[in-house]
């Protein structure tokens, strides 16, 4: 709000992206295994599958996109918004 009040020209927004088979997801997963919360690595990625709208795991591209269009003049009236990109599994 006070960059835009103070009229930078900036935007900010952030992306709240759901499990992506990264590293990082990879990593989740584990930990998550680890502490007992789930079986396995993969059945902790099954359980957000099941648990999410679209029935899929996100892509890096999904991601992407969601931040290319962001910082697109396309956006050029967003300001201060968090983007959910996690096939409905937030709502």
């Amino acid at each position: 709000m006070e960059s835009g009040t103070l009229g930078y020209g900036v935007r900010v927004n952030c992306i709240y992206p759901g499990l992506v088979p990264t590293a990082m997801g990879a990593g989740l997963a584990t930990d998550v295994a680890r502490i007992g919360l789930f079986a396995s690595p993969e059945e902790a990625v099954g359980a957000v599958v099941v648990r999410t709208p679209s029935g899929r795991l996100g892509e890096v591209g999904d991601v992407a996109d969601a931040v290319v269009f962001l910082a697109s003049d396309a956006a050029r009236f967003i300001n201060g918004v968090g983007l959910p990109v996690d096939g409905g599994m937030g709502m």
